[in-house]
């Protein structure tokens, strides 16, 4: 079974759940959404394989988007998928197909099958990948935690995705090696380094815990993935020269089979490659391939050593086991610039006592304080930000902050968010500069004047016909980031800095924010009321949720999550 086919069983058993449910009422449309050909074309075979389904779905996909996949002509069609969505059908599900986001807006109603979603039923990938396995079920569980885990910390594709869950499989059926092996020695598929033993150092007490596996694919990502493109984890860049100097130094220590490897990869431009991708396949660890990269890693401070240290000379038998066990997780951890929520919580709890050494505290402070914060209430993470920098820097000199965004003055820059992301910060959040001042500076440019720039545009593009306002939700569409700095009063001197990433959520109800003011305004004494969709993209029932506009009905005149009725004056 090729990666390919395994996205075509995942979709199909989805199908299969979807359509086989007692709650299903009328026809259900599904569109395969921004799937490539090859993709959909499997799919499609995938279901025509299956009579008991094959039976129930009809299937209409535009001929353009699978040309050369020899697809039963009566499944073809020469229509778009917006001419196709209310068209009569005698089956109970009815499955179409878009590439672009064109008819994006005409589609919404209908339910997307798309790559995202797809790689959201870990459920059936793991029990699709694990058929023919001699694998036990908490082997199993492992199995989703950790693909759970991934989802959580990186945007990889779809392709990516049914390679990695893909080669995890194979691993397992032709070495019969653990779970928790096999997941390590298939990162390459991931564009990470091949690390058999790297998820080793998750306790086996919390290998059913996502949020474990999460951090140790974020590290791998963070720390590892972007030496491939020869960048150093704070992402400046590596010389070759700086790579040969180091490889000749430790070049005994690798296998020398892999020294053409390494030769080849020196000489590539830094970015993602076939010489990139050739070195992955080398174990990180038992051959050696890290040392590669030593003389480009901070050295790294040895923060176990000293706090187990400081507790036996200062508060012997004060810690707990289960701290004594956190302790020698974080000493077989690889690296320690990244804390996660068990640093977060022992550095919270013996905050006091590590204050009675002063270099340890700042070891730790460092360690706990420097990643970035995350929030998706900016008011919230300003607070956190703010109280890190105070905490930190310990003065007792007047002191003012800056608060500044990451994007220029330019507008091309502004205009790459996401514009419903753009339109709830400045309205949710508009007036903050006017309260904090003088207290705060901010140099956030066009953040808080967003609608007037999308106006401007507007007009400025009014006869060209061209859409100013991006849809797109991928990371860098939906993130504001900002650089919290505190300095001296009157004064130029930098005393520290915080970096705050604001997270939007163009799914969560909320972001109707400003339209339902705009109506409230024009009509502020009315009843409202919304409905609530009671089943959701499976067939099944579902209640509200804040963080999903999808269990909201549309209505007449407004988007879904929106709060507030459009306002019409009846006629008596």
């Amino acid at each position: 079974m090729r990666a390919i086919d395994l996205i075509g069983q995942v979709a199909t058993q989805f199908l299969r759940e979807s359509v086989n449910t007692d709650e299903l009422d009328g026809v259900a449309r599904f569109l395969l959404d921004r799937l490539t050909g090859e993709q959909i074309a499997n799919i499609c075979q995938a279901i025509l394989a299956t009579p008991d389904l094959s039976s129930c779905i009809k299937i209409q996909i535009p001929r353009s988007l699978v040309e050369g996949y020899n697809l039963p002509e009566e499944i073809l069609t020469e229509e778009k998928a917006v001419h196709l969505r209310h068209a009569p059908c005698d089956r109970p599900c009815l499955l179409l197909a878009n590439t672009n986001d064109d008819q994006g807006q005409s589609l919404k109603d209908i339910s997307p099958l798309s790559a995202g979603l797809l790689k959201e039923q870990i459920e059936i990938w793991v029990a699709v990948a694990s058929d023919g396995l001699d694998l036990p079920d908490n082997h199993k569980k492992y199995w989703q935690k950790a693909l759970k885990g991934l989802l959580g910390s990186s945007e990889c594709s779809l392709e990516q995705f049914a390679n990695y869950v893909m080669d995890t499989r194979e691993r397992i059926r032709e070495e019969s090696v653990p779970i928790i092996n096999a997941l390590g020695w298939a990162l390459p598929a991931l564009r990470l380094p091949r690390d058999s033993g790297y998820f080793d150092a998750i306790p086996e007490k919390a290998w059913g815990h996502a949020r474990k596996w999460q951090d140790k694919y974020q590290q791998a990502i963070s720390k590892r993935g972007c030496l491939l493109i020869k960048q150093t984890p704070s992402r400046q860049p590596i010389e070759a020269s700086d790579l040969k100097s180091a490889f000749e130094k430790v070049k005994d220590e690798v296998p020398l089979e892999a020294h053409s490897v390494i030769e080849e990869f020196i000489k590539t431009p830094p970015e993602w490659n076939k010489q990139a991708q050739a070195l992955t396949f080398w174990e990180w660890e038992t051959d050696n391939i890290n040392a590669l990269f030593g003389g480009m890693k901070t050295k790294k401070t040895d923060l176990y050593s000293s706090t187990r240290q400081f507790y036996e000379d200062e508060y012997p038998n004060s810690l707990t086991d289960l701290e004594l066990d956190y302790l020698e997780t974080l000493k077989k951890r690889k690296n320690t610039k990244e804390a996660n929520d068990d640093d977060k919580q022992f550095y919270d709890t013996h905050r006091s006592e590590l204050e009675t050494d002063r270099s340890l505290k700042v070891k730790w402070d460092k360690f706990v304080y420097g990643q970035p914060i995350e929030c998706t209430d900016f008011l919230v993470g300003l607070l956190e930000a703010f109280e890190r920098l105070y905490d930190q820097s310990n003065l007792q000199e007047d002191t003012r902050l800056i608060v500044q965004t990451q994007k220029s003055s330019r507008k091309s820059q502004w205009l790459d968010l996401n514009a419903d992301v753009g339109i709830y910060f400045c309205t949710r959040y508009r007036g903050i500069e006017q309260l904090t001042s003088p207290e705060i500076t901010w140099n956030t440019h066009w953040l808080f004047k967003y609608d007037e720039l999308l106006k401007q545009e507007q007009q400025k593009n009014k006869n060209k016909k061209k859409e100013v306002k991006n849809t797109s939700t991928a990371k860098s569409s939906i993130e504001i980031k900002f650089y919290v700095e505190l300095h001296l009063a009157n004064s130029t001197k930098l005393i520290n800095k915080i970096q705050l990433i604001w997270k939007g959520q163009p799914n969560a109800i909320g972001m109707e924010l400003r339209h339902d003011l705009v109506r409230l305004q024009k009509a502020p004494c009315f009843i409202s009321q919304v409905s609530r969709e009671l089943v959701n993209k499976k067939g099944r029932l579902q209640g509200v949720s804040l963080e999903d506009v999808g269990t909201l009905m549309a209505a007449y005149g407004q988007n879904r999550g929106s709060l507030i009725n459009k306002y019409e004056r009846k006629k008596i």
